[in-house]
């Protein structure tokens, strides 16, 4: 994943629809950051909107299944980099698990749906994430110790802002 961009807003939020249009303006933006697929999902949680979406550029895994958004019912995962060291610890932790891509990002959602935060320190590589726990209502956001991939959200009465591009956030 190469750009992403998203928010959490109180359903009855008098601003929605334009949120709503801002955010889907900004996605467009993020094409020069990843032309080969784009996709959104909105998401109805409780009293909560969530709406996030992401660019890819294809440069691990060049196939279809690669060109996805990793989220379930409980999880969503939204990253921009590349996990240097994902093969080493896809045959560390995942031996006998079936995955459908070949991809970093594949690796990093399983990592993290089933040891939470416990490996993040072996992740080698350039990073910055977006992790929402959905039935716990909390967001995690992160960069690798160096800072390379950016990471902008800001939070305010209406909601939580994020993207790997500062434009979206401030511009609410």
């Amino acid at each position: 994943m190469f750009g992403f961009i998203g928010y959490i807003i109180n359903h009855d939020t008098k601003r929605e629809k334009q949120i709503e249009e801002k955010f889907n303006f900004y996605l467009k933006q993020l094409n020069n950051r990843g032309p080969d697929y784009s996709e959104s999902k909105k998401i109805i949680d409780n009293d909560k909107i969530i709406n996030f979406g992401f660019a890819r550029l294809a440069i691990q895994d060049l196939s279809n299944n690669a060109n996805k958004i990793f989220f379930n019912d409980k999880y969503i995962l939204l990253f921009n980099g590349e996990i240097y060291n994902h093969n080493e610890l896809r045959s560390k932790y995942f031996v006998n698990e079936k995955f459908e891509t070949k991809t970093d990002t594949e690796v990093l959602f399983k990592l993290l749906t089933n040891y939470d935060f416990k490996k993040i320190t072996e992740l080698r590589g350039i990073f910055s994430i977006v992790f929402i726990k959905l039935g716990e209502n909390k967001i995690y956001c992160l960069k690798d110790f160096t800072g390379t991939k950016p990471l902008y959200y800001i939070q305010n009465s209406e909601g939580f802002f994020f993207s790997s591009e500062a434009w979206f956030p401030y511009s609410v």
